[in-house]
């Protein structure tokens, strides 16, 4: 599941799953102790194992702060401080038409979620973004498309944050409810595929850092 460094000797562990499918929380804390838990690694579950990494010591997200597990809705979340934490697959190959799930909260100040380009405003990739201008931004080969969406609507509640980008419907979702893109700019972009790193609340893992939680990512 998830590759853990923990604060008193930096020592890492592959934290597994539990026999009910959930994350192996006895493990998990028994190896962390009194002191705090990072996430070096986030294994991806499908065959593609394109894993989300993080090798800095200070910029891995937080999962366990002193002893006590960080949770949301009960369930177990990795924190991200919108200040360095991030984490990043180095090669993602994504098509443009896509559909994202994540299960996240995100501070008002700093909503920002996923970017698959070091930069897609410059770069031929994507972002989804917790507020406006823009929710959601594809850049294919220099040419833009993108809303100008709601200002921070993904509030500073646990939500279902979704994006589905296709050729019938270009929108964002809020626990199921459909959002508001405001205007548009430019037209739907061509299903090419893309190679390229898939950011994990951060721009490239130097730039505008989201703040928040995160328990899930489905993309497909």
């Amino acid at each position: 599941c998830i590759e853990v460094r923990r604060s008193s000797d930096n020592t890492t562990l592959n934290i597994g799953f539990d026999s009910s499918g959930y994350l192996d929380i006895v493990t998990l804390l028994s190896f962390v102790g009194s002191g705090s838990g990072f996430v070096k690694t986030w294994y991806n579950q499908s065959i593609l194992l394109q894993d989300a990494i993080q090798l800095t010591n200070a910029n891995q997200p937080n999962i366990v702060d002193s002893g006590t597990l960080r949770t949301e809705g009960g369930k177990a979340c990795i924190f991200f401080d919108g200040i360095n934490d991030s984490l990043m697959v180095t090669t993602a190959t994504l098509n443009t038409y896509i559909s994202m799930y994540a299960v996240c909260k995100c501070t008002i100040a700093k909503p920002f979620l996923f970017e698959h380009s070091a930069n897609a405003s410059t770069n031929s990739g994507f972002y989804f973004y917790g507020t406006n201008n823009a929710s959601w931004f594809f850049n294919r080969f220099f040419v833009i498309h993108y809303a100008y969406g709601v200002s921070n609507w993904t509030g500073s509640s646990r939500i279902l944050a979704t994006l589905i980008y296709n050729s019938t419907q270009q929108n964002f979702y809020k626990n199921g409810v459909l959002g508001n893109n405001g205007g548009i700019v430019n037209s739907l972009r061509p299903n090419t595929s893309i190679s390229t790193s898939f950011n994990i609340f951060s721009r490239n893992g130097t730039l505008i850092f989201g703040e928040g939680s995160l328990q899930e990512i489905i993309i497909y």
